[in-house]
């Protein structure tokens, strides 16, 4: 997003539609996609590990 936002200001009428249609992408992965992570995250903390934190030499 940083790249196309930074030569949207140069680029010409094709390579201009190129860049906001990039940026654009960014604004539905950050306000759609991005908003799932945490609450997966949350989720991932809380599994019990017990059964992962068991070592083959344990056996």
């Amino acid at each position: 997003g940083l790249l196309a936002a930074r030569a949207l200001p140069e680029a010409g009428e094709a390579d201009g539609d190129f860049y906001r249609g990039k940026l654009q992408a960014c604004r539905y992965f950050f306000r759609w996609e991005l908003t799932k992570v945490g609450p997966q995250l949350d989720l991932l903390q809380s599994i019990d590990t017990t059964t992962l934190d068991m070592r083959d030499a344990w056996f």
